[in-house]
Order: C-alpha cells, then structure tokens, then sequence
C-alpha cells in the first residue's frame, strides 16, 4: 500500500478580501507546477478568465486576483493518501487547516 503526503499551499490574497475561494488541497501537478489549479483539465483558470478577464502568466493572473479582491486558500493543511494496490479504494486521513 503507498503513501502518498500532500500539503497546501500559502494563502493567495491581498489586505481587501470579497470573494473567497476555497480549495481542498492541491492535486499532482499543482504540487509539481507549485501553482494553485494547475492541472489543464482544471476549469477555474478558464472560468475567471472570462468572468473577470483575468489572463497572463501565473504570477500575473494572481496579481491580478489580489487585484480583483479574489483570495484563494487551501482547506486542508495536509493529507496522507493511502493507496490499495489496486486504487479500488482509499481513504484520506486530514489535517483541517485551522490558521488565519
């Protein structure tokens, strides 16, 4: 059975927070690219690009969140995967993240 630890990211806000969008956790390639919503298939970047009109790199693309008074942050402080040989089932244990 492999384990697999995963843990959140920093809060991504400015000091004027109106919309709050809150995450789990960050999957495989957000952890690898270390970007929130990373993985292609992921529909939030496309959703905001067309809602605010917000586009660019991703360093540009948060700025321009904090920008807008968008906040993103991750529920989860941690989480420890286990994973049958079969991925057929796992369970998750977490580590709720609690600090402002």
């Amino acid at each position: 059975m492999a384990v697999v630890s995963s843990f959140g990211f920093a809060p991504l806000a400015g000091p004027t927070v109106h919309i709050l969008v809150l995450g789990s956790l960050p999957g495989t390639r957000s952890h690898q690219d270390q970007q929130y919503y990373a993985h292609p298939q992921n529909a939030f970047w496309p959703i905001i690009e067309q809602v605010f009109d917000i586009r660019g790199s991703y360093r540009d693309r948060c700025a321009q969140l904090v920008a807008h008074d968008i906040a993103l942050r991750d529920v989860l402080a941690s989480a420890a995967l286990s994973f049958p040989e079969k991925l057929a089932a796992w369970r998750k244990m977490l580590s709720v993240n609690v600090k402002s």
